[in-house]
């Protein structure tokens, strides 16, 4: 193999798949990365045995053909680290030399037919969806997923499809985001799977262009997504994904409309003197008025008046985690949300649009 190649796109693409990479394995070969290059191209594959990522790299001038396996870590900090604007790979015997101007790294290489094989893409179930939608679903949900591995079907999101109609679901148990949008299912697929969070986070990545159509392989134990960037494969979450229609309030009767950031700002100024020990933001609502209030077990106080609000309804005090609020307005942006109430002890809907649902729950209210 030979070829030479735009050094910041090789790094960029290096360090994507190399995120793939587990930092510890009993099998060795886990650790590279698979390069293959061939007719101006240059993939780049990756894989933990749970999720897999093919990156296609364009615009590569290979003299040669071929394919190595490359250390990721080293390969990446490598290019990562190069100065120049272009960049050259070649294989002799077993040994991958990685070259730019002044500088030269020998790199002895494992077998490629050693790597694992990683699935390669089916259109017969595969649907349809765009690109800057897909991407906003994703952000608008992912956060919300458990991070704690003990627990399971939370440790992902749920990627229902019903004819046209696609739903992103995320929950850890404290709070729920739920994002809908469109889809092209001509074979008129329906199905939940659980893809892993990883998984999706590496899709997003993937979307270079917002305009393009995106193509997922629904399988009987596997999801590929595919783009023009390339490839992700990925094995399905085990267990049971909660109800969480059930989980939406259906009869809150206090509603505050505000602005994304000016939420934002409110929250994150009264949530500056909170510590680890009295993480909570306390919401006081009264008509077309909202004050965020704090108080720690130290005797810290804050007090800050939220801007352009309208609120209708009895006047109510609740109590919120400031971070399950921030990390949902932070996706939102400037867009007005719409939350919803029924009393200090009971979840908050949040609403933007017609397509995105956010639930929390509220934490006790300690009263001064």
């Amino acid at each position: 193999m030979k070829l030479t190649c735009e050094t910041k796109a090789l790094a960029d693409s290096l360090s994507l798949v190399a995120s793939v990479v587990p930092t510890r394995s009993p099998r060795p070969i886990l650790s590279n990365l698979k390069l293959v290059a061939s007719d101006g191209t240059l993939e780049i594959l990756a894989t933990d045995l749970e999720v897999a990522i093919r990156r296609v790299l364009p615009d590569v001038t290979v003299e040669e053909p071929g394919e190595v396996l490359l250390p990721a870590a080293q390969a990446s900090n490598i290019t990562r680290e190069a100065p120049a604007q272009s960049i050259s790979l070649s294989t002799e015997d077993q040994t991958c030399t990685i070259a730019y101007t002044g500088a030269t790294y020998d790199l002895p290489c494992d077998n490629p037919e050693d790597f694992p094989d990683i699935p390669t893409f089916n259109e017969k179930n595969a649907v349809e969806v765009e690109a800057a939608e897909l991407k906003k679903m994703i952000g608008r949900t992912k956060f919300a997923a458990a991070s704690e591995q003990a627990r399971f079907a939370l440790n992902g999101i749920l990627f229902a499809l019903d004819g046209d109609s696609l739903r992103l679901v995320a929950t850890d148990g404290r709070r729920l985001a739920l994002a809908e949008g469109k889809a092209t299912n001509k074979a008129n697929i329906s199905a939940d799977p659980i893809m892993p969070t990883k998984a999706m986070d590496l899709l997003d990545r993937l979307m270079e262009d917002p305009e393009e159509q995106v193509q997922v392989e629904l399988a009987e134990n596997q999801v590929l997504a595919q783009s023009r960037a390339g490839t992700v494969c990925t094995r399905l979450v085990e267990g049971h994904f909660p109800n969480y229609e059930e989980v939406i309030p259906k009869d809150s009767d206090k509603t505050l409309k505000i602005a994304g950031t000016k939420l934002l700002s409110a929250i994150r100024r009264a949530a500056l003197i909170t510590t680890d020990e009295s993480r909570s933001i306390r919401f006081a609502l009264q008509k077309d008025a909202l004050t965020v209030n704090t108080q720690t077990l130290e005797g810290r106080r804050a007090s800050v008046e939220a801007d352009s609000v309208s609120y209708e309804g009895e006047p109510l005090k609740i109590a919120f985690n400031p971070d399950f609020f921030s990390e949902m307005l932070r996706v939102i942006g400037d867009e007005e949300v719409e939350v919803r109430f029924l009393d200090s002890t009971s979840a908050a809907l949040a609403r933007v649009g017609s397509d995105y649902q956010y639930v929390v729950m509220p934490v006790q209210l300690q009263e001064s």
